[in-house]
């Protein structure tokens, strides 16, 4: 049984001018084609965070309005304030 190595190309990048990491090419060429598929502009920066506090905002607002919210949320204030008293 013969034994076949696969050679991996690595590439190396500064990360936050703190040091380096090594890439193999097939997280490259997955990057790459993720691009092209998402239609992503790689001259653009993804504000994913900026995104994900919008979202979350939407969605608490969604939760915490309606008023059978109110009594979990009474419940839970409860119990933080018996916790802390403690």
């Amino acid at each position: 049984m013969s034994e076949v190595s696969a050679e991996r190309s690595l590439h190396t990048m500064r990360v936050n001018g703190k040091g380096t990491r090594k890439i193999e090419d097939w997280m490259v060429e997955f990057a790459r084609l993720f691009k092209i598929q998402a239609n992503l502009d790689s001259d653009t920066c993804l504000n994913l965070q900026e995104l994900g506090m919008k979202l979350n905002a939407q969605v608490m607002e969604e939760v915490v309005t309606p008023v059978e919210s109110q009594e979990p949320f009474n419940r839970a204030a409860q119990q933080f304030q018996e916790v802390a008293a403690r």
